[in-house]
């Protein structure tokens, strides 16, 4: 599939062009401009979010600032967001130690009053949010070479060409054709259909519905339920038998 490809489906959707019809090609180039736009804004949501997938980049003994992105200290694409950052410690630990680090913001960060201080691992991290590189600081200064390892989410990206094969995970073709095809309606004078802008909400919402994996653990409070090792709401029991 195509940029191309979709930005037809979109415009059918509107009733733009018919069924074997081809847009101009101002058409199709303004609606890959939107097309983009609209990816850049999903990319801001965390249910929108494939993947979040680990990254390993090494440290250099002494150094507190690394810069992340395309020609940065981390040389890999920019992330929207690292999610969570641990330390593979491997002095003299086999197998090696996965430590996490914290991530801090920037009050808590300015709260050390000693910021060069150096240790033999990181304990905290602040990253903020500079375009195109974002600046990574570790406290304490690590004086030991071992790898950092930031989660990242994972996304759609961008796309240059109208013509460009592009491979989507499961459900983001649907969501993205409709979802184009209600931006661009206003920019032909359009009302969608109630039945397009309904999909595009559904299909949408199929994704974020795949893209949370977040499931909360529910407890009781041991004072209510009268339950101090928890209580099984499916069997009734207190969990505290026989003691």
């Amino acid at each position: 599939m195509t940029a191309r490809d979709l930005i037809k489906g979109a415009l059918r959707l509107i009733g733009v062009i018919g069924s074997g019809q081809e847009p101009s090609a101002s058409e199709a180039a303004d609606a890959l401009v939107s097309l983009n736009s609209l990816i850049s804004t999903w990319r801001t949501e965390r249910l929108m979010v494939f993947a979040i997938m680990p990254h390993s980049f090494p440290l250099v003994a002494g150094k507190k600032t690394y810069t992340m992105g395309p020609g940065g200290d981390f040389d890999a694409v920019r992330p929207t967001r690292i999610e969570k950052v641990t330390l593979t410690y491997n002095q003299g630990s086999n197998p090696p130690l996965n430590l996490p680090v914290p991530i801090l913001n920037i009050d808590q960060y300015n709260a050390f009053s000693v910021p060069d201080t150096t240790s033999t691992i990181p304990q905290f991290v602040y990253i903020d949010n500079e375009y195109p590189l974002r600046n990574l600081f570790l406290y304490p200064v690590p004086s030991l070479v071992n790898a950092l390892n930031l989660y990242t989410w994972e996304q759609l990206t961008q796309i240059a060409t109208l013509d460009d094969d592009i491979t989507l995970p499961d459900g983001y073709d649907r969501a993205l054709r409709y979802g184009l095809a209600v931006d661009l309606a206003p920019e032909y004078g359009i009302d969608p259909l109630p039945t397009v802008i309904q999909r595009s909400i559904d299909a949408k919402a199929s994704v974020m519905a795949l893209n949370n994996t977040y499931v909360p653990l529910l407890k009781s409070d041991a004072a209510v339920t009268g339950a101090p090792n928890g209580f099984n709401y499916l069997t009734g029991d207190s969990g505290n038998q026989g003691n």
